[in-house]
């Protein structure tokens, strides 16, 4: 029993996690926003390119789920665009 009730709540945590990558996690990304908020919102991207030059740093995250990806565009820190696909 302990185990069914254990391995019930790997699964359960599992699809929450994956739920992250939302159309309504994709909405509440502004543009300013801190890239340790973004983090919070969605967790650990799945894939992340940097650049920089001089006193300019981008990156591009993406976060990817079951049926949906985000990808976020940071500059020095700060979200300046996002996409959504289904």
């Amino acid at each position: 029993m302990k185990k069914l009730l254990l391995l019930s709540l790997i699964v359960w945590l599992s699809a929450c996690a994956t739920n992250r990558i939302s159309h309504e996690n994709f909405s509440k990304i502004n543009n300013g926003m801190s890239e340790r908020r973004v983090s919070q919102l969605l967790g650990e991207p799945t894939d992340v390119i940097s650049a920089g030059f001089g006193p300019l740093a981008g990156m591009n995250a993406t976060w990817e789920g079951d049926d949906s990806t985000i990808t976020v565009q940071f500059v020095n820190g700060r979200v300046r665009g996002k996409q959504f696909s289904r």
